[in-house]
């Protein structure tokens, strides 16, 4: 057999959206979390944040994933001709509560995370066309912090990357 070739598809945007790239990001990475329909999570619990948070039961009701901008600086573009790499780097986080327990729901709470990564890493996001691939980003697996707090808490960082022309 002979060697063979795969093209690299992506649509650079071109200026006038009316809608920000990030949140289209934000909402696309909700759709597709809630299609992976995790075990013990209600598909109205994924939702988008400005920061994760979970003070109240009636508003932030648990378990919950709440998808927000990363709070980290967008790392710089690197030259690409006319266009630019841009990340838009998305926290997603898993909080439930723990209920004084030291190994409830581990099994069930690992998975959760190993499909959301798996759902992401080095792939394109579907229905936005210029993100052509996403950058896991390393983070702890669990926030010793929150769990002082009995609250479980695990969160990742997915870089998403566009190609961007310069100016609008």
């Amino acid at each position: 057999g002979g060697a063979t070739t795969t093209a690299v598809n992506y649509t650079p945007i071109t200026g006038g959206e009316t809608t920000a790239v990030m949140s289209r990001v934000l909402t696309q990475v909700q759709t597709q979390i809630r299609a992976l329909s995790l075990v013990g999570i209600a598909s109205a619990n994924v939702v988008i944040k400005w920061i994760p948070r979970a003070f109240d039961a009636t508003t932030d009701p648990l378990p919950c994933i709440m998808i927000t901008p990363a709070p980290m600086p967008e790392p710089m573009p690197q030259d690409l001709m006319n266009t630019d790499k841009v990340h838009y780097p998305v926290l997603i986080s898993m909080i439930a509560a723990q209920n004084e327990d030291y190994d409830e729901n581990v099994a069930r709470n690992l998975l959760w995370r190993q499909k959301i990564n798996r759902e992401f890493r080095y792939r394109q996001l579907s229905g936005i066309p210029e993100i052509v691939h996403c950058l896991p980003m390393p983070k702890s697996q669990i926030d010793p912090n929150w769990f002082q707090k009995n609250v479980w808490h695990s969160s990742m960082i997915m870089a998403f990357v566009s190609r961007e022309v310069r100016g609008n």
